[in-house]
Formats: C-alpha cells, structure tokens, sequence
C-alpha cells in the first residue's frame, strides 16, 4: 500500500513536493497505532503547516514512521522553471493544466519501476488525499498511466482517494512532502543541514528520495516527449 500527498511553496515559484509513505499491513497498523499515540482527544487533524513551529513534536511524529517499518518516498519539483516555460514545453495537454499531475505520475511510475528492480511481486494500491485539487485528473489519467508504462503499470493495482483528516498514512505523507520541500537545495550532500526529523528519517534507512525536477531533468523530460511526438507523426 502507497500513501501520497503534497506540500507547496507559493505560486509561481519555490518547491512543489510529493511524499508517499509504502508498507503493507502490518507496517500500517503498527504506524498508525503509534501516530494515535501522540494525539490528543480533540486534536485536529496532523497538518505538517501546524508544526512547523514545534520540531520536537515533529520528531516524534517521524519516529513513528521510521520504527514501523514503512518507506518514505518523495519527490521535489522546481516550480518556478516549469511554470516559466510549460507554454512551450511538448507536454501533453493535462500536464500543462495541471503541471502538478506530472510531479504525481513520475512519483508513482518511478516507485513502481523501483519495486520492480527490487524484484517485487504483485499489484501495490495507492491513495491519494481526495481534498487535493488533482484527485480528479488522477482519476482519470489512471488506467492510461498504466497502459503508458506497462513495466511499471503491472505494479500499479487500484488508486483510491481518502480524505486526510480520518486517513492517518496521508498525514504521514504529509509530513514527509513538508520535511522535502522545506529541506532547501543543499540538503543532499550537506544532512546536517535538514530539519532533525528529516535526519530520523534518513538515519533510520527508510527514506528514499527520487531525483529532482529540476531544470537540467525536466529539460531532459521534455526532450523526450519531442523525440517520441516526432517518432508517432513520422510514423503515421
């Protein structure tokens, strides 16, 4: 099971990110059972945004997913590029309504080829936050993603939407996307500079994070999408 949700900078520019939290039953539930441990009765919702203040509490809450045995997953894309040069990117149409579709769908065919070279059997679901603004075009797209990546589609079971305020694995998502995006450009080679929940994280063996979207990888993306644009019109 694979758990996704985001945090963003504002508009245009700054880090657009996704996190996922992935492990099967057992590593939910013992999760969960410690994520409940650390609320209150009457406690809001766990939003990454409420604790930017309290790191300590944020640790705890990173610990929870570190020792359950769930992987953390994630993906930063630079928003300010793509937003200053989609119009004339070759993209297909959805991405360029919804440039954040794109930042999801690299995020899960990415992990689900990850899987599959880690030698994984069998269909992972996932879900995502149905309050997300690109729940409905991930709807949509979903079954065409799978059809588009067929290696990485076998893996690739149902996709669902729950809400975050009663889904606790999307709250964790949510702190993993908040931790990446505010983790700053350096971050890679430079750990000490991270937040100590994002250390917890890593220390403990269960963060993984994809490669960037940033300017050198997204002009490689498009590059590609040109390339197989030109092969499909000289081909018809």
């Amino acid at each position: 099971m694979a758990y996704l949700d985001e945090s963003f900078d504002p508009a245009p520019e700054g880090v657009f990110a996704v996190g996922a939290v992935i492990g099967n039953e057992r590593d939910v539930l013992k999760a969960e059972t410690e994520w409940r441990s650390l609320r209150k009765t009457g406690d809001r919702p766990f939003k990454h945004r409420h604790f930017r203040q309290r790191p300590a509490s944020l640790e705890q809450f990173a610990r929870a997913i570190a020792n359950s045995g769930m992987i953390s997953v994630g993906m930063r894309l630079d928003r300010g590029y793509f937003s200053r040069h989609r119009k004339v990117a070759p993209l297909p149409k959805h991405y360029l309504r919804d440039p954040h579709l794109l930042t999801y769908h690299l995020h899960i065919v990415l992990l689900a080829y990850g899987l599959s070279n880690a030698g994984y059997e069998g269909e992972i679901d996932f879900t995502c936050d149905s309050c997300e603004m690109h729940g409905h075009n991930l709807t949509e797209s979903w079954e065409s993603l799978k059809h588009k990546n067929p290696r990485a589609g076998s893996l690739m079971g149902s996709l669902f939407m729950e809400d975050d305020a009663t889904c606790l694995p999307l709250q964790m998502a949510d702190l993993v996307a908040g931790e990446l995006r505010k983790a700053g450009e350096g971050w890679r080679t430079d750990q000490t500079a991270t937040s100590t929940a994002m250390q917890i994280l890593q220390d403990q063996g269960s963060l993984l994070v994809l490669p960037d979207m940033d300017e050198k990888a997204l002009t490689s993306f498009w590059s590609f999408h040109a390339e197989n644009q030109s092969v499909r019109k000289a081909g018809s």
